[in-house]
């Protein structure tokens, strides 16, 4: 089992700040723990939240030929 990991110790972990992740936590949009008036994050929190956000790559579609009015030309 791993160590909990305090709010700035996840922001670290995630890339967003410590305000960021106590917005997300009144938001209730990231999983915790609270310990008196401390808040813990384990690993799998910070994994669900990470895997929540991946959005899938569009490809975009190639036009091959543009053709535009004879009165713009």
């Amino acid at each position: 089992m791993t160590k909990p990991l305090t709010i700035p110790e996840a922001a670290k972990q995630i890339g967003l700040s410590s305000i960021t992740i106590r917005r997300m936590i009144y938001a209730g949009k990231i999983g915790y723990r609270k310990i008196g008036a401390r808040y813990f994050f384990m690993e799998s929190d910070l994994a669900e939240l990470m895997e929540s956000a991946k959005h899938p790559i569009r490809q975009a579609e190639v036009i091959s030929e543009v053709k535009l009015p004879d009165e713009i030309i």
